[in-house]
């Protein structure tokens, strides 16, 4: 056994409960390999709720460039677009509950 910088006793993990960066799972081959990609939500998702969050967010920000650097309002167009916030919001909650993990 090595000895830790404090002066107790590193005990090995043992190979079960080892973490496998590899694949993301701590279980043997057999059950991870049994997990396809497939079966996994995809990172579409994701980039289509971080895409359209980010256009909200810009349509925002052009909103307060308009009423501030000219008299008139900004268009209809511009409204509609800052919709695009929440419904990023709203994509990326439906991703990170599809892709999180199962209990048992």
């Amino acid at each position: 056994m090595d000895r830790a910088p404090w002066g107790t006793a590193v005990a090995p993990i043992p190979v079960a409960y080892r973490w496998d960066v590899t694949n993301g799972s701590n279980r043997d081959d057999a059950s991870a390999s049994a997990t396809s990609a497939s079966t996994r939500p995809g990172k579409g998702l994701l980039y289509l709720a971080l895409g359209c969050f980010f256009v909200g967010i810009a349509a925002i920000v052009a909103i307060f460039f308009v009423h501030s650097l000219s008299e008139g309002a900004p268009g209809l167009t511009l409204y509609l677009l800052t919709l695009a916030c929440p419904l990023g919001f709203v994509l990326a909650v439906v991703y990170a509950l599809r892709s999180g993990r199962r209990s048992r």
